[in-house]
């Protein structure tokens, strides 16, 4: 199996100026640590070629999984494809798949495909098209020396679609494993510690694949617990132990 460490890139000036709230990158760390991936990095930067270019650096340097959100579309302010060129020092070549893409959206609305809108067909040299469902700009998938880039729109619905139907199964496959499972219960009558220990207790010897975490509310506890489906009955009865049958799954 093959640990996978990964980072998040938002591209998006709206959401740092508070115009909208940022819904993919909670989601996509949701996503990653379901497949076991490790996150180390995930941020925020504005559509500025510079900036960009500058974080691409950092995530990079830690990590062999990078995926981009935003800046894919046919405006001047999206600024991902040209960031990513500058970046790996690749030109942006017109890609025939992703204009066949482009060509096959707009006539079902019957919309022109201008220049303008043509500019979505333009990818980094090497890369391969990800297919939108949703919407109109595609995607990009990179191999950057042993790390790879996954690029995506940043409409919620198109980037979600396209990140289960092509990003994950990818993910899952190059770590050799299937993907985690994760439990949540909301918890009463216990204290943080005593409710570790306890579990900690059952689990004995599975612990190096648990991922185990309590989280204080205002009126209870929130118990969650990531594992790999082999594990799933050893954690049911422990947690079931443990619970006594009680605590709200969520």
């Amino acid at each position: 199996m093959t640990s996978l460490k990964a980072s998040i890139i938002t591209v998006a000036t709206e959401v740092l100026k508070g115009l909208i709230k940022d819904e993919n990158t909670p989601w996509l760390v949701d996503r990653l640590n379901i497949v076991g991936a490790e996150i180390v990095r995930a941020s925020i930067v504005r559509d500025d070629l510079d900036l960009l270019s500058s974080e691409l650096d950092v995530s990079l340097s830690i990590s062999d999984t990078v995926i981009i959100v935003g800046g894919l579309g046919p405006t001047r302010d999206d600024v991902t494809r040209t960031a990513l060129s500058k970046y790996l020092n690749r030109p942006l070549i017109l890609s025939k798949d992703a204009l066949d893409m482009l060509i096959k959206y707009y006539e079902r609305l019957g919309i022109e495909l201008d220049d303008m809108r043509k500019r979505m067909a333009y990818l980094v040299e090497g890369a391969d098209p990800i297919p939108n469902p949703l919407g109109a700009a595609p995607g990009m998938r990179i191999r950057h020396g042993e790390a790879w880039l996954y690029v995506l729109p940043g409409v919620p619905r198109e980037m979600r679609e396209m990140y289960l139907r092509y990003v994950e199964p990818e993910l899952v496959e190059r770590m050799g494993r299937p993907s985690r499972r994760r439990r949540e219960e909301i918890v009463y009558g216990w204290k943080e510690a005593d409710l570790v220990r306890e579990l900690s207790r059952f689990l004995e010897g599975y612990m190096d694949r648990i991922y185990l975490k309590v989280l204080i509310l205002d009126d209870g506890l929130k118990l969650v617990v990531e594992y790999p489906p082999d594990l799933e009955d050893i954690v049911s009865t422990a947690v079931e132990k443990v619970l006594g049958g009680a605590g709200g799954g969520i």
